[in-house]
C-alpha cells in the first residue's frame, strides 16, 4: 500500500520536474511587476523537495517581508545594518545551494539580477567582503 501526499505549492510539470510556484500577495506583485515567485526545485527525492519546500517558502516570506517595509523604516536604518543584513542573507542563501563555491556565486547573481532584488543583497553576493 502506497500513500501520496500533495505538497501546497509545488507543481509537477512535464517530465517529472517540478517546482515552487506560489501568487504574490497585491502589494507586493504591484511593487515587483509580476505576479507570482516560482523557482525549479533540484530536489530529486520527495524527502529532499519537502525540505526545499520549506526553505522556499522562507525565502518568500522573506521577500514579502522586505518589500512590505516602508522606506521610512530603511531610512531610519543605519547603512551598516543594512550591509550586515544584507551580507547574511547572502550567506544564508548560498549556504542552502550546492555546488562549488564560485559556480554557486555566479548562479545566484545571475538568479538575483532576474529576479530584480534588493541591490545591497546583489552586491553582498557578488563582493562578500566589501566594507
Amino acid at each position: 500500500m502506497t500513500m501520496s501526499m500533495r505538497l501546497k505549492y509545488i507543481d509537477v510539470l512535464s517530465g517529472g520536474r517540478k517546482r515552487f510556484r506560489r501568487w504574490w500577495p497585491k502589494d507586493v506583485a504591484e511593487v515587483r511587476g509580476e505576479k507570482f515567485f516560482q523557482q525549479p526545485l533540484k530536489a530529486l527525492s520527495d524527502a529532499d523537495v519537502v525540505i526545499e519546500r520549506a526553505a522556499l517558502l522562507k525565502e518568500f516570506e522573506a521577500f514579502v517581508t522586505a518589500h512590505r517595509c516602508t522606506q521610512e523604516e530603511r531610512e531610519q536604518t543605519s547603512p551598516r545594518v543594512l550591509w550586515r543584513e544584507a551580507q547574511q542573507e547572502a550567506e544564508r542563501l548560498l549556504e542552502e545551494s550546492y555546488g562549488g563555491e564560485e559556480v554557486v556565486r555566479q548562479v545566484l547573481v545571475e538568479d538575483l539580477a532576474q529576479r530584480q532584488v534588493d541591490p545591497l543583497l546583489y552586491k553582498a553576493v557578488i563582493q562578500p567582503r566589501r566594507s
